[in-house]
């Protein structure tokens, strides 16, 4: 696989001082000289106390005011006066909506759990609406590596309106995707500087990479600030106190996102892995246990710790498809996890007992073993949030289903029984969904949306690659007899189905989708080749059909590869194996392919896609 062309880059700051990493502070007492020769102290109070006027306890690297609110403390070489940034506007605020600010003096400190995103106050009434209260242009930290000994930093001024354009752009189009935020919500506090500027930077350059917008007012490298971003330090060298904050695990799920699918490799799926631990370390995977135990998180509201269950629930999604890709062991345990699914949001509500007893009736633990009974009441839910957590059901589903082939694969004389259970929990499954949820077609008469629709077909491509996965494992190990017959005619209806989602596919949406789905069609366009070379297809006349199958899913595969680095490297792959096989394919020859595949993305059966035809000629 194609490793992340990465730069090795250490984060610094541009003209001034920022004391989380250990360069700054190395240089704080030796501050650079003025033009004059003279020299000038830093300042032991942080820009953005100052900014705002509240007190600081100037703690380093970072005061509990940042802290707080997953900001960097900068210090700067020039004396600023306080207040805020000239040229800001702030409308006028009554006493109930600054004592729901951010900044107020209200808000709790912690040490030890992370501080949620406060509730943000209504958006100041300005003749502008689009405006998202940034006044200053995003600049990222620079590299401070020098090139042939002059200071070669990236330097990068986003406009207040390209700022606009690009966040709305984000939730209409990335959001989807993964989900990081309560979309109804996200705008307003985007418009409150609810969120750190670090994260609305990361957002903004992602999204403008991925719909190709062209900045008007700014002029730089856009591929060298996100390689900046990605390398500019692992997730623990960012933490602030003893836990990161929302914000921060959010900046890391969009860059674990963004890079599994962008530069596909070893450091991508780490990356995935260090963000779990991280996850798990903080307590997110048993966040019902923990609010009533520590006065921090009892002090939520439940919007509050609505937006931490999403965290981790994007999170399980990545470690589900990093290691279901690769063929590698998650490192979530969901049996064990005791954070609930997503439920409907009310308001401001602090949290009472009566949510508790909710909460726990919604433990994906307590459906592990009947997942079908969870659907009954995803179905009740508003199509968002239903959304999202029906493809967590799936999601769990196929982990499921990856786990009992890997017992199975590992045992000698391999016991069905696991692949049986498999077979009812999907069953199960698909009689519970709500009526019409298995059309691949849009369902109008339900009002259901584009994004709507798209959101459920991914949810059918995992429901259809459980079948898949375990059409292909009943085929191993079987002679050659009408019962392995009629299990390899499974995985052509396997993918034939996988292929009757992509019909109803359209491209406008294919940044609304996780991309992940591309391993699925990777993995169907393989068999369909070999059905089409078997020797069997010849008797039984079904070249068109399959033709017809392939052409759909390769179409849908080279659309997200427009956007994706994956579905790129596997549209090569693809076309490398069909290169090196040969029909006619005999049972022997199909059995030799079947005995290599362990994942879509293993590295071992990528490589036998590359060196397939000298095995099969040893198999004649």
């Amino acid at each position: 696989m194609m490793e992340s062309p990465l730069l090795n880059l250490e984060p610094d700051s541009i003209g001034c001082v920022n004391p989380g990493n250990s360069h700054s502070l190395e240089t704080t007492d030796t501050p650079p000289s003025s033009a004059s020769g003279s020299r000038t102290s830093i300042s032991r109070v942080c820009d953005r106390c100052i900014r705002k006027k509240i007190k600081c306890d100037t703690q380093r690297p970072t005061c509990s005011r940042c802290s707080e609110h997953g900001h960097t403390c900068v210090y700067s070489y020039t004396r600023r006066r306080p207040g805020p940034a000239r040229g800001f506007r702030r409308g006028r605020r009554s006493p109930k909506e600054t004592l729901n600010h951010p900044d107020h003096d209200h808000q709790y400190t912690s040490a030890g759990p992370p501080s949620p995103a406060a509730e943000p106050s209504p958006p100041s009434p300005l003749a502008n609406s689009n405006w998202y209260g940034y006044t200053e242009p995003l600049q990222p930290v620079s590299s401070g590596k020098s090139t042939g000994g002059s200071n070669d930093s990236i330097s990068l001024s986003i406009s207040v309106e390209e700022q606009s354009y690009l966040l709305e752009a984000y939730l209409d189009n990335i959001h989807e995707g993964i989900p990081l935020f309560i979309k109804s919500h996200f705008l307003s506090d985007c418009r409150n500087l609810v969120h750190s500027h670090d994260l609305i930077l990361t957002i903004v350059v992602i999204t403008a990479k991925l719909t190709g917008y062209a900045f008007t007012t700014a002029t730089f490298d856009i591929d060298s600030c996100i390689d900046e971003i990605l390398s500019a330090g692992s997730f623990e060298e960012e933490m602030f106190g003893n836990s990161p904050s929302i914000d921060q695990f959010r900046k890391s799920c969009l860059l674990a996102f963004y890079e599994f699918h962008q530069f596909p490799g070893r450091q991508a799926w780490m990356r995935i892995g260090k963000l779990t631990r991280m996850a798990m370390w903080t307590g997110l995977d048993r966040l019902e246990i923990i609010k009533a135990q520590y006065p921090s998180w009892r002090a939520m509201t439940e919007r509050q710790l609505e937006e931490w269950r999403l965290i981790w629930w994007c999170i399980y999604r990545l470690d589900s498809y990093a290691n279901l890709s690769s063929g590698t062991p998650y490192l979530i345990d969901e049996t064990l996890a005791y954070t609930s699914l997503l439920q409907e949001i009310p308001g401001r509500t602090p949290i009472e007992d009566h949510h508790d007893s909710v909460h726990e009736s919604f433990l994906l633990s307590s459906h592990h073993n009947s997942l079908w009974e969870a659907i009954s009441i995803i179905s009740s839910q508003s199509r968002e949030i239903s959304s999202f957590n029906f493809h967590i059901i799936t999601t769990t589903l196929l982990r499921a289903t990856a786990r009992a082939i890997r017992v199975h694969s590992l045992q000698k004389q391999p016991e069905v029984h696991c692949l049986d259970d498999i077979e009812r929990h999907l069953s199960a499954i698909r009689l519970s969904l709500p009526t019409n949820y298995l059309n691949t077609r849009r369902n109008a008469f339900s009002n259901e949306t584009g994004p709507d629709h798209h959101a459920r077909l991914v949810s059918l491509f995992h429901l259809n690659l459980v079948q898949f996965f375990l059409s292909i494992i009943n085929c191993k190990r079987r002679e050659q007899d009408d019962e392995w017959i009629l299990r390899w005619q499974r995985v052509y209806e396997a993918c034939q189905d996988l292929a009757s989602i992509s019909e109803q596919w359209n491209s406008s949406h294919n940044l609304r989708v996780d991309p992940a789905i591309s391993m699925i069609i990777f993995a169907a366009l393989i068999f369909l080749d070999v059905h089409k070379k078997s020797a069997s297809a010849l008797v039984w006349g079904s070249h068109s059909s399959i033709e017809h199958s392939e052409r759909v899913l390769l179409m849908q595969l080279e659309q997200l590869a427009s956007i994706w680095t994956l579905p790129r490297l596997l549209t090569l792959s693809l076309k490398s194996f069909r290169e090196s096989v040969s029909g006619p394919l005999s049972f022997s020859h199909i059995q030799y392919i079947l005995s290599h595949f362990e994942a879509p993305l293993h590295p071992r059966w990528l490589h036998f896609l590359s060196t397939t035809q000298p095995g099969l000629n040893e198999c004649q």
